[in-house]
């Protein structure tokens, strides 16, 4: 009877450690999606944005197109000379945030 009870703890010991590794190995991602989370992580960061007078009013350019993603109801004629001379030559910023903060300060 204890070879019996030895045999059935040792075949539960055994069938638990497969099943944990089953689990272990199922989830540790692949490369392939940690490759690709560098990868989308080195293009978000790269991203520009800039504040610039798009036909006299306020526009929001992102990375390097010509046409605007955004063309505010705000009137570049409304500022002082030096901010629009800033905004003639185009203010770019690096980040979400800051670009956020500039359009906040430009049409309130």
């Amino acid at each position: 009877m204890e070879k019996m009870t030895m045999f059935i703890l040792t075949s539960a010991a055994i069938v638990s450690l497969a099943v944990i590794t089953v689990f272990a190995v199922n989830n540790v991602p692949s490369e392939e999606v940690y490759a690709e989370t560098q990868v989308t992580s080195a293009v978000t960061t790269t991203v520009r944005y800039t504040l610039r007078d798009y036909n006299g009013k306020l526009a929001l350019f992102i990375g390097d197109e010509d046409i605007p993603s955004e063309v505010y109801d705000v009137m570049t004629k409304s500022f002082g000379e030096e901010d629009r001379e800033m905004l003639r030559r185009g203010i770019i910023v690096d980040t979400e945030e800051e670009m956020r903060g500039l359009v906040e300060d430009y049409t309130s």
